[in-house]
């Protein structure tokens, strides 16, 4: 207690000193010889944590620990005061005293073994830790037991903290090549190795191969096939006089043979356990199979990386730039994701059948772990692995990524491999609406119909023609009368708003866009000559092309594009004029009036979900056609635009066609071709 003296106390001022420099050295005491011991139990708790309670939990927890019926010996060691009690034995520690402590000596096997059974015994430096942390009082915070799933989380930590340490988990590294004695031993690194491991077991290499035998060793790896006759003798002849030469000129023959790839294809098979059938009790054939075999094949053979080849067979289907095989014309990459599907058997959809979904997803992890991996981890399933670095947590993460996408065939053609048939199925398509617009009118040679009849059937129908189903008996003149007739609009002139976009015309008057980089949005305008006659509706075709992103139609690196609106505006030909040329045109474009041409209905045989083709004339930006999704891009699509009012140009005329594209993001188009076409709808003024 400290007090201040009275007044003119001549001990007041010394019993103040004395009591302040012994308050001083109490509370000197008091601060930091608490922090000393604060800082030593922290020591103390930190050295239990790290060298003593992951032994424990490694080597004692799953014999004695309190969540089990019948602990081993009664002992419990997986809280403070079981360690404390002990068991039939007596305590297992005494805090301070090492000797007496009957846990020291299981561990030394003095008497008792812990680890028992024939467990190895722990290293003595974790015997010296354990002496020492007795020695010091056995600090333990574990003040209650564990529950079973807490028990069971620990175990599982410390196995995985042991098992991420495997060399098999560990990136590789370089490692000094070991030198031998003989240096002229072998021709690479690896033969270094070899011999090095020969010289230390004190073994001599077998002496080298004849030149026939190696020849034979070498066919049979590289092809599985052996050597034809002629090839023996004449490997013989160049063996004996240039054996390097030889040796390196038959290897770059074999893995030139189209049976190399045949060979090595067929390690890859055993490794994705590939099937021709299912098997099962119809031993049915697996669809595309022979695809996938023949895949990996083309794939050795034109020494495609390993690394493209694991990412092909992984996500295939995703890679922003996918493998073209420019013989075939085959994307194939989209044909590597068939390796999911190797020794599934499946009746319809797996998902109808409880379990059997479950099984293939199974299937999948524990073909993928193996082949890519070079683990088990399907073992995981029901618990954590009980050898590998895997948790029963790993498994379902993996299983959850395997179930969520929806597997779906894809066309692996590209569009170019099938070029010229369809052209030419394009010009047998004109053909037959040739045919029919003649046939049409000459309304005689329609079965057993006298043309006042079609006239009078068309004038009594007028307004149903487009209600008509496909069974109803009319469906076919039907067709017939509504049929629209396309004509060609010649490409004259075509602008980008954007500064870094060119828009070329072709011969075939579609349009490509070009330029170093794809800018965020973009408005096109296309002027187009079309001659005399009546316009009543506007076709887009969005074109697929090689040089695109993906193949296009669009510029995005998927190849979709957004159109957000179309215009089109029309200008005719003054009186006088009959013929009009490209320059003409231009200048007409620039100084006739125009009209303004409303477009109030649009018909896609393709939008994507949450971008219909009506989106392009609502008058909206947000809005508009679009075609991604899994069957959307890549390929020719077309849109049709019908207008308000026929246009109708006596002497021909030019049409405006704006594109705007105010999405964002590079949805723009890459090529495309706008034609101008009539419906031929017959009504009572039929002649």
């Amino acid at each position: 207690m400290i007090s201040r003296s009275r007044p003119g106390d001549p001990r007041g001022d010394c019993f103040w000193r004395d009591c302040s420099f012994g308050v001083w050295v109490w509370l000197c005491g008091v601060i930091f010889g608490g922090a000393v011991f604060a800082g030593r139990d922290v020591a103390a708790n930190d050295f239990f944590e790290t060298r003593i309670r992951p032994v424990l939990v490694r080597h004692c927890y799953e014999c004695h620990a309190a969540s089990l019926d019948e602990p081993q010996g009664g002992l419990v060691l997986d809280h403070r005061a079981g360690l404390l009690r002990g068991g039939q034995a007596g305590p297992a520690i005494v805090a301070g005293d090492p000797a007496a402590s009957l846990l020291l000596r299981a561990m030394r096997h003095d008497g008792l073994e812990m680890p028992p059974d024939g467990a190895e015994r722990l290293s003595d430096e974790v015997i010296r830790d354990f002496e020492t942390w007795i020695r010091e009082g056995a600090i333990d915070p574990r003040d209650q037991p564990p529950t079973a799933s807490e028990l069971a989380e620990a175990a599982w930590k410390e196995k995985l903290a042991e098992r991420r340490g495997w060399w098999s988990l560990q990136p590789p590294r370089l490692t000094p090549i070991p030198g031998v004695a003989e240096q002229t031993w072998g021709g690479d690194a690896i033969d270094r190795y070899v011999r090095a491991a020969l010289d230390a077991k004190g073994l001599i290499p077998a002496p080298p191969a004849d030149a026939v035998t190696l020849l034979r060793r070498m066919s049979l790896v590289l092809t599985g096939l052996p050597p034809e006759p002629d090839q023996i003798d004449a490997f013989v002849i160049e063996h004996a006089r240039d054996p390097d030469g030889a040796v390196g000129a038959w290897a770059d023959t074999l893995m030139n043979s189209p049976h190399f790839g045949e060979r090595f294809a067929r390690h890859w098979m055993d490794v994705v356990r590939y099937t021709d059938t299912w098997g099962y009790e119809w031993d049915n054939p697996v669809k595309g199979s022979w695809e996938y075999r023949d895949y990996l094949t083309r794939a050795f053979n034109d020494d495609v990386g390993f690394d493209q080849l694991v990412r092909e067979q992984i996500a295939g289907d995703l890679l922003p730039r996918p493998r073209i095989d420019s013989r075939s014309g085959l994307n194939e990459s989209l044909i590597g994701p068939l390796f999911f599907h190797m020794g599934e058997h499946r009746h319809g959809s797996s998902l109808d059948f409880n379990g059997i979904h479950q099984e293939m997803v199974d299937n999948k992890i524990d073909a993928f772990s193996k082949a890519f991996l070079g683990m088990t981890v399907a073992c995981a399933r029901c618990h954590d692995h009980k050898l590998d670095a895997i948790s029963q947590a790993d498994y379902y993460a993996l299983a959850g990524v395997f179930m969520t996408p929806r597997w779906t065939p894809r066309d692996i053609d590209t569009s170019a491999r099938h070029a010229e048939a369809i052209e030419a199925l394009k010009g047998l398509r004109d053909e037959i609406r040739d045919g029919i617009a003649r046939a049409w009118q000459r309304p005689e040679s329609l079965v057993a119909l006298r043309p006042e009849r079609l006239r009078e059937w068309a004038r009594v129908n007028h307004g149903t023609l487009g209600k008509l189903k496909l069974d109803d008996i009319g469906y076919p003149i039907a067709e017939l009368a509504s049929m629209t007739v396309w004509g060609r609009a010649r490409a004259i002139d075509a602008r980008a708003e954007s500064a870094g976009t060119r828009l070329s015309i072709s011969d075939d008057d579609s349009v490509i866009a070009t330029g170093d980089a794809v800018p965020d949005k973009d408005v096109y305008t296309l002027r187009l000559i079309v001659g005399p006659g009546r316009i009543d509706r506007i076709r887009l075709e969005a074109l697929s092309d090689p040089h695109l992103p993906s193949g296009g139609p669009g510029r995005t690196g998927h190849g979709n594009f957004v159109l957000t609106q179309i215009g089109v505006t029309a200008r005719a030909v003054p009186a006088g004029e009959e013929a009009i040329d490209a320059q003409r045109g231009l200048a007409l474009a620039e100084g006739e009036p125009e009209r303004p041409i409303k477009l109030v209905a649009a018909s896609a045989e393709f939008s994507q979900a949450g971008y219909p083709v009506e989106g392009a004339i609502d008058d909206s930006p947000a809005t508009g056609w679009g075609i991604g999704g899994i069957a959307g891009m890549n390929v020719d699509r077309v849109a049709t635009f019908e207008c308000g009012e026929p246009i109708e140009l006596a002497r021909g005329g030019v049409l405006t066609v704006t594109l705007r594209h105010d999405y964002g993001s590079g949805h723009v188009l890459g090529r495309f071709r706008v034609s101008v076409g009539a419906s031929q709808v017959i009504g009572p003024e039929v002649p």
